[in-house]
This record gives C-alpha cells, structure tokens and sequence, in this order.
C-alpha cells in the first residue's frame, strides 16, 4: 500500500477547504475573509491561507521548509549537521477580542530531522574503544520527532488588507529519536566488535537526548505578511 506524505496530504486539505468555500451560501460567504502570505519562522520559511469564519474564529493551514548545515561536537565525535525542517500545519484561532490578538492551538505534520555524518582523519572513540581511520569509514545518523505534534500559541494579526502577523508558541514533539549507523572495512569478529561500540555510542547519544527535558518541546517564532482578498 502507497503511503501519501503529510505535506501533500495537508496541500489537499488546504485545496479542499478553498473549494468547499464555493459551497457556502452568499450571505455566509460575505462574512468571510481568506488571507494568504509569506511566512519566517523557527519552523522554517514558507507561506499560509488564513480563512476567517467569523470575527472571532479563523482556520489556518500553512508549510514551511528550510536546511543548512553546520559543525557541533557530539559525545566527543565531530559531527557535520544538517537540520532539515519540512513540516505543515493546521491551526484554529480564536481572537477572544474579536481583535488582532488570537489563541491559536492545533497540530504540526512534523517532516523535521537532522542528519549526522561523521569522518575523520585521526583516531576517534567510539563507545568505549578507539578506532584508527583505517578502521572507520563514516558514521551516519539521524535525529527525528513525532510525525504528528500538538501546538500552542499566541500572535497577533493585523486586520487591514494588508497586514503584520507575529506568532510564539510551542511545538510538542515528544523526545527526539537518534538512529547510528557505522561503516567500516573491518570484517569477521573485529566488525562485530566495532559494531557493539556503534550501538554504544548510539545508546550515549540516546541518553543525553533523554536527560534534556527541553528536547520534547521545539519553541515557535513566527513573522507573516497577509494579503487579504
């Protein structure tokens, strides 16, 4: 069975809400506002459709996408990391004014990880043993959360037909998973031994994952433009 990625399932969402707009009758269609922009973000940079039901209750869909790469010592290996934020979302806002400020809560179709790769040209330990460079090839790993994460928040959204948006919140997305993955030229026992220490030193990065508290949650800083239509 194919499986459909969260991405294009929320631009089918998004598609299926703008046609069931024409569905409304006109006197409720009066009532209601669509807004599109662009969108900066913690998350990533990319754009969203507001549709305002009513003056105090919005639905809100959006997908945002970034990467770059950078270098961090990790349980004392040089890693080259890659965060690679893909991810969209579907918001409810409630503006309890019926003003620009709004409570927003909902979830975020969460495609976010980091890849880890790692070589070297010294002698590097890995779990509790030290492997010479001819011994290593590279070491690959990846970082990822839950597909599914809740989300809460708070913003502002300017009413004008063209206007500010400003979003803080948080995305809960439970405690990250690291996966390791070791390559070597090494054979019969010594490639057993080398992968005991690979599943170590996953096991190491795994519970300093877990001994981070803050790793479950993945803070929201958010700047919009809208265009109202």
């Amino acid at each position: 069975m194919s499986s459909v990625n969260p991405l294009s399932r929320k631009a089918i969402a998004l598609l299926t809400l703008t046609s069931l707009l024409g569905t409304i009758p006109p006197a409720l269609q009066a009532q209601i506002q669509v807004a599109v922009g662009p969108k900066a973000s913690t998350l990533g940079l990319g754009g969203e459709l507001i549709v305002q039901l009513a003056p105090a209750i919005a639905l809100r869909g959006g997908a945002q996408f970034l990467s770059f790469t950078r270098n961090e010592t990790l349980e004392g290996i040089d890693y080259e990391i890659t965060p690679k934020l893909r991810n969209g979302n579907a918001f409810l806002d409630l503006h309890p004014f019926e003003g620009s400020f709004r409570l927003t809560g909902g979830v975020v179709l969460n495609e976010n990880r980091v890849d880890l790769v790692a070589t070297s040209n010294g002698p590097v330990e890995i779990g509790n043993l030290i492997f010479q460079p001819a011994e290593l090839g590279r070491l690959d790993g990846r970082i990822t959360v839950q597909k599914v994460s809740p989300y809460l928040g708070l913003g502002f959204a300017g009413r004008g037909r063209v206007a500010l948006s400003v979003d803080f919140g948080v995305v809960f997305h439970g405690t990250p998973q690291a996966s390791l993955v070791g390559t070597t030229p090494l054979t019969g026992p010594a490639r057993t031994v080398f992968d005991s220490e690979v599943a170590r030193e996953l096991a190491d990065v795994q519970q300093a994952i877990n001994n981070e508290q803050y790793a479950k949650y993945y803070p929201v800083l958010a700047f919009g433009l809208l265009f109202r239509m």
